[in-house]
């Protein structure tokens, strides 16, 4: 992470699920944003909590407009998942350059 942007950039978790990523980043100084379409993993997610800056943004990541750019955008094991895959790693990108559509 560190090689794309060092503390205290903006990170957009995306499929977040548990946090396991969201709450590594945020207790390193990152700015974090948790993603998932399962909004009631966030509550989850709060009890893990113990420190650093996170966001809880439930829902459709191609759904999402942010009011500015996330600096990194971080998606693990969910591609597979997805059902176009080509319109999703374009929303990643216009997350990231801010022209979110």
């Amino acid at each position: 992470m560190e090689r794309a942007a060092s503390p205290p950039a903006r990170v957009l978790d995306v499929a977040a699920a548990q946090g396991n990523f969201t709450l590594a980043l945020a207790e390193r100084g990152y700015r974090v944003t948790w993603n998932d379409l399962r909004a009631d993993l966030a509550e989850y997610v709060r009890m893990k909590y113990e420190r650093g800056e996170v966001e809880f943004v439930a829902g459709n990541i191609l759904d999402l407009v942010p009011s500015d750019p996330w600096d990194v955008v971080v998606g693990c094991e969910v591609i597979e998942h997805v059902a176009h895959p080509d319109r999703f790693l374009e929303q990643l990108a216009a997350l990231v350059e801010g022209t979110s559509s």
